[in-house]
């Protein structure tokens, strides 16, 4: 593996060769690692023996404006000249970890290896110096890098002990980079399950945001850590394993979630939330015929209610994204047919912004499902010829909604509708014409309507 110094920014140079004049510094973590994989980082973090003011002092004489960021830690963030920034860290020594998230104190260190000793993988337990083009890999990350593998530093179980966090951490990485935990480090995973308490919501959050930000595959790496995902939301137990004894499903309820997540082929935290929770509440709606096949009739619902108590409970997201999330689950069992005026009307009842991600979650769910010879399928919307229907929609700016007609409130009034809750059934009534076909959306065309049919009853009636 070559490092491409190109990859990395003039200022980042410019700030380890000042380092270097007076003491030792390099590139550490996450950077190192893209950079020998050929990515260029988004974050380039240094380390160095100076203690936080030294680098302080250091740096401001030569042009850095330089502030202290978590400085009992250790850091300082330094601004180049592109105004990107760049924590500094000076050597570490961590001590134990009573709340199996902090350390209980921090020493400073002199040497490189004791501070990347206490890194949580070896992956990301590299030092670089472009200056001297010296790489330090005491502990194989290299090796790990080429055999696709994660692997903890030292002792895996005094890695997990230290911080829960590691724990979703390693998870992350392996869906990231499609990397296999190894045997070691998945004991000790499992061993210290419950260090996941320990974690906030929030920092848990944080990490899903990141899993599905990378659009990879989270099914096999979620499949092999269900006890973790359980343990993270602990409503989501009962589908494990729950079998649909149906012939349109190959999975079990837990397999089929994790597989329309990953169908959704999205970037997007809430479609990918509301795929991993549309059938949570299938096995409380389990129902068998006669001829022995399963049946969840009423499971959007039921996973309505749970997922609720999951975004409640066990994540910390903004009421923007609950509304989508819950909403998207609620509806995804949702059918209509694929026709203009049905499509404009959902726009109008859900908004373009929800019949867009409907259409990506529908789709998705559509294709985990079977689809056997002899069985009528028309029951399952035709997704594709909806979403280009939609697409058509937005192409051509027709109208579906109440702000895209031509006349609003004031040009009633100004005809003389007084103001009152008759605007709004005029309005709805304008609209429905103009979706059905029956108006054209345009203002001369809308007010003769309205003077037609209401000016001179409204006249009557005062």
């Amino acid at each position: 593996m070559i490092i491409n110094r190109k990859d990395i920014p003039e200022d980042a140079i410019n700030i380890l060769a000042k380092l270097n004049d007076v003491s030792e510094g390099y590139l550490v973590g996450g950077c190192v690692r893209d950079l020998l994989l050929g990515k260029r980082p988004h974050d380039f973090d240094i380390t160095t023996k100076l203690r936080p003011n030294e680098i302080i002092e250091l740096l401001r004489k030569n042009g850095y404006y330089c502030y202290g960021k978590g400085i009992e830690y250790g850091t300082v963030v330094a601004v180049g000249k592109y105004n990107e920034e760049f924590e500094i860290t000076t050597y570490r020594s961590d001590s134990n970890y009573s709340d199996g998230r902090h350390p209980d104190t921090v020493e400073f260190s002199d040497n490189i290896l004791e501070d990347l000793s206490r890194r949580d993988f070896t992956i990301n337990a590299i030092a670089y110096n472009p200056i001297s083009k010296e790489i330090i890999d005491r502990f194989g990350g290299i090796n790990d890098l080429n055999n696709k593998r994660i692997n903890a530093v030292g002792d895996a179980n005094l890695r997990f002990k230290e911080d829960g966090l590691r724990i979703l951490r390693a998870l992350r990485f392996a869906i990231r980079f499609d990397y296999e935990i190894s045997g070691s480090t998945k004991t000790a995973i499992l061993r210290n399950i419950d260090k996941i308490d320990n974690i906030s919501k929030e920092r848990i959050t944080n990490e899903f945001r990141k899993i599905f930000s990378y659009n990879k595959p989270v099914f096999n790496t979620f499949r092999e850590y269900a006890t973790i995902i359980k343990k993270i939301i602990p409503e989501i137990e009962p589908c494990i394993g729950f079998e649909q004894n149906n012939p349109y499903h190959h999975h079990d309820v837990y397999l089929h979630m994790l597989s329309v997540t990953d169908l959704c082929n999205t970037t997007d935290f809430c479609i990918n939330m509301a795929a991993l929770l549309h059938d949570i509440g299938k096995p409380n709606t389990y129902t068998q015929d006669e001829e022995g096949f399963g049946h969840f009739h009423g499971h959007p619902k039921k996973s309505l209610e749970i997922t609720e108590k999951v975004l409640k409970n066990d994540f910390r997201i903004t009421s923007k994204e609950y509304d989508k999330i819950c909403k998207l689950v609620e509806l995804h069992d949702m059918t209509f047919l694929p026709s203009e005026k049905v499509v404009k009307r959902n726009i109008n009842k859900y908004g373009h912004e929800f019949i867009e991600d409907w259409c990506v979650l529908k789709k998705a769910d559509r294709n985990d499902h079977l689809f056997p010879k002899g069985k009528d399928v028309r029951w399952y919307p035709q997704v594709e010829e909806i979403k280009k229907i939609y697409d058509d929609i937005l192409l051509n700016e027709s109208c579906c909604t109440l702000k895209d007609l031509q006349i609003n409130g004031n040009d009633l009034i100004s005809l003389g509708v007084p103001k009152g809750k008759e605007i709004g059934i005029i309005l709805n009534d304008v609209l429905n014409k103009v979706i059905d076909d029956e108006l054209y959306n345009e203002k001369e065309t809308l007010v003769s309507y309205v003077e037609s049919n209401y000016i001179e009853d409204i006249e009557k009636n005062l």
